[in-house]
C-alpha cells in the first residue's frame, strides 16, 4: 500500500491526545517515523520502563525504530519472540538480546503463544 504524502497535513492548535500514535512499524523498508513529536517522545520514555518485550509477528527490519529500541530499553530482561520464522528477528535485535542478562523465550506460533499459559513468562 502506497500512501499519498501530498494529501498529509499537519495537525496543529488541537489537542494531540485524542490521535494514537502511527509509526507504521509494518512497512519493511521504511527508515523515518510518521508521528507526532510528542508520541515519539512518548515512545522514547516508555522503552526506559520496560523489561519485558514481547515481539509477535515483528521482524525487526526498521532501523530506526530497532536504534530508539536499543538505545532507550536498557532494563529489558527477557524478550518473547512469537513468529514461525524467529532468526531474522534474532538477527535484527542481536544487540539486545545477545546481552549477559536477557532471557529469550521462543513459540513458533501466536496460538502456541496463547496456549501455553503465557502469563507466566511475564515475570
Amino acid at each position: 500500500m502506497l500512501v499519498d504524502k501530498s494529501k498529509l497535513k499537519i495537525i496543529s492548535g488541537e489537542n494531540l491526545n485524542k490521535y494514537f500514535p502511527a509509526h507504521l512499524l509494518p512497512y519493511r523498508d521504511k527508515d523515518e517515523f510518521t508521528m507526532p513529536l510528542p508520541h515519539f517522545y512518548k515512545m522514547q520514555f516508555y522503552f526506559s520502563s520496560i523489561e519485558t518485550l514481547i515481539v509477535i509477528g515483528w521482524k525487526g527490519n526498521e532501523a530506526s525504530f530497532v536504534e530508539q529500541l536499543l538505545q532507550h530499553a536498557r532494563k529489558v530482561k527477557k524478550v518473547i519472540k512469537v513468529d514461525p520464522e524467529p532468526e531474522s528477528v534474532k538477527k535484527n535485535l542481536v544487540s539486545l538480546i545477545s546481552r549477559d542478562y536477557v532471557v529469550t523465550k521462543i513459540y513458533n506460533s501466536f496460538e502456541s503463544f496463547v496456549m501455553s499459559n503465557f502469563e507466566k513468562d511475564l515475570n
